[in-house]
């Protein structure tokens, strides 16, 4: 007589794709009791602990518990994959199980499909991805999430922009959901420079997904650089930024669409200043936004802000110290304010001859005290000559030394000294006269 009994785990496994997870997990329990089907009790324990605990540790215990028992289960080995890949964060050990759950059965497609995508986002085991995609292909020719992996591999590791066309154009024809396919396919064509049809697909993928910031990106991209459209590059900006207001790049193309294409840089500079509210400790962006106010705006306070909000962010940022040196020398006139931030530069830095210099500058021409000036000089100067650096600066240094050996310690040796280095490292029209007039004095005494 047949055995007409249930299979128990038959109906567990129809338990849980209805989502009944506390019947299923009771049923499982009476199996551990009764010592039968441990593999696949444990591997469906591990499933409720994700799906209704989402208790991952739980999960591995069990996955690894369901290994105990059968360790060469291509199915656990798959879930345990997936495990470490979506929820453990734990790519390596991700690697090694999809990996295990290839080498016990190697037609299993949706093992190759997430190990190839893991190793493109880690940049990692790039020819083993193509192998195994190439593998997949042989097993199902229109597979397009694999189409579309190959051309992914093709376009970013490769460097063949047109087999990975081919590759996206046949991923498109077989997808079931279009959108990722087109959208790569859309960047392909921006590649090999055929910007018609690169937009036709945008414009087909943001008819399909109309809130693709990254498209959106993209489309703004070669409206902006290819077709000149910038009007219609604004709008695709900035429906990016909508979408994604905390993906930097968008506000960085706008940017450089109103600065450098239409050359309004206050409108360009405004929509940095809205990315901050997402990027409030962005050093790098807050002292973009500080350059374009000083360089490009001549909005020395709006910059003298950034910069000091670069210094809230980094107190040891020399190129925002700089700058507030030299706008509150050439700008506030606040020379004590100028000096306090040299110093600190010194601080972090006191091997730039620079510094000095400017230090040197600051006491020779405006604060007048010409022992700290020519302190600060030589102190310059000794750098220079230890590493016999070329400087750009070198003609006005030594110019002034000499003029504080001269004029300051009547020193006319070493001044005399120091208006021919003047001359030799700086190529400086006054102290070719100044030499002059001291070599047309030595000869008068000679005669």
């Amino acid at each position: 007589m047949p055995n007409t009994q249930p299979n128990p785990l038959a109906y567990i496994e129809q338990l849980l794709d209805d989502k009944q997870f506390q019947e299923a997990e009771s049923l499982l329990l009476e199996q551990l009791e009764r010592k039968q089907n441990l593999a696949a009790v444990y591997n469906a324990l591990g499933i409720i602990a994700i799906e209704h605990y989402q208790d991952y540790k739980l999960a591995e215990q069990n996955y690894r518990l369901a290994l105990d028992y059968n360790d060469t289960s291509a199915t656990i080995h798959f879930n345990l994959a997936i495990l470490y890949d979506q929820f453990l964060n734990n790519p390596h050990q991700a690697l090694k199980h999809y990996q295990k759950a290839i080498e016990y059965d190697d037609h299993y497609i949706d093992a190759y499909l997430n190990l190839v995508e893991l190793c493109i986002d880690l940049e990692e085991n790039v020819e083993l991805a193509y192998e195994y995609s190439k593998k997949v292909e042989s097993l199902d020719s229109t597979n397009a999430r694999n189409l579309n992996n190959i051309g992914c591999i093709l376009i970013k590791y490769k460097n063949d922009p047109e087999r990975a066309v081919d590759y996206f154009e046949k991923a498109v024809t077989f997808a079931k959901n279009k959108t990722t396919s087109l959208a790569n396919l859309a960047d392909a064509y921006v590649k090999i420079e055929c910007y018609d049809a690169a937009r036709e697909a945008y414009e087909e993928v943001l008819k399909l997904d109309p809130e693709n910031a990254l498209v959106c990106h993209n489309f703004a991209y070669i409206l902006r650089h290819h077709f000149q459209e910038y009007d219609a590059a604004i709008k695709y900006y900035e429906r990016a930024i909508e979408l994604d207001p905390k993906a930097l790049i968008s506000y960085q193309g706008l940017r450089g669409l109103y600065s450098l294409d239409l050359h309004e840089p206050k409108k360009g500079v405004e929509v940095l200043v809205k990315a901050l509210q997402y990027f409030d400790n962005d050093e790098s962006l807050t002292l973009e936004i500080a350059n374009i106010y000083d360089f490009e705006l001549d909005d020395y306070e709006s910059a003298i802000t950034y910069y000091k909000k670069v210094l809230e962010i980094n107190p040891n940022n020399l190129l925002a110290l700089n700058a507030l040196s030299y706008l509150n020398v050439e700008i506030l006139k606040n020379y004590d304010a100028a000096l306090e931030y040299y110093l600190k530069i010194l601080e972090i830095d006191d091997q730039t001859p620079s510094t000095y210099v400017n230090i040197g500058h600051l006491y020779f021409y405006h604060l007048s005290n010409f022992e700290e000036a020519l302190e600060y000089y030589n102190k310059a100067h000794q750098l220079i000559k230890s590493r016999q650096l070329p400087v750009k600066y070198a003609g006005e240094l030594y110019f002034n030394m000499g003029a504080l050996h001269e004029n300051y310690l009547n020193d006319e040796h070493h001044a005399i000294q120091f208006y021919e280095r003047a001359v030799s490292m700086g190529r400086d029209p006054k102290a070719e006269k100044k030499l002059i007039s001291f070599y047309a004095k030595t000869k008068e005494k000679v005669h």
